[in-house]
């Protein structure tokens, strides 16, 4: 259970609760300051490919954070932007595509 379940592959990610916040969110380990990643795969079903695409990231950098977002089909890769909807045939025909989140950047104690 939790989000590692439907996750595909990452990287140095994992989930950070911060109690005394009362926050739960995705970060890199801890006192690790190198990119972390976390990879999404969506497989068709036999004899399905993909159409259109239609999809909105959300992500939130403190200090000097980064996140980059990639969606990649066997033909080719889109950077979506966080906090704005993408919609794209360019992964038409596609069976299999993946979303990945790279996480790095920070500075200090906390660039995790």
């Amino acid at each position: 259970p939790g989000f590692m379940s439907g996750v595909f592959s990452s990287a140095n990610v994992g989930r950070k609760v911060e109690s005394d916040w009362n926050m739960v969110y995705v970060a890199r380990g801890e006192g690790n300051c190198d990119k972390g990643e976390v990879t999404w795969k969506f497989k068709m079903r036999e004899g399905l490919v993909v159409k259109k695409v239609k999809l909105l990231v959300g992500s939130c950098c403190y200090e000097s954070g980064v996140v980059t977002w990639q969606l990649c089909s066997d033909r080719s890769c889109l950077l979506p932007a966080a906090g704005q909807q993408l919609e794209t045939e360019q992964l038409s025909g596609s069976s299999e595509i993946q979303l990945s989140a790279r996480l790095g950047g920070g500075e200090g104690e906390s660039a995790w």
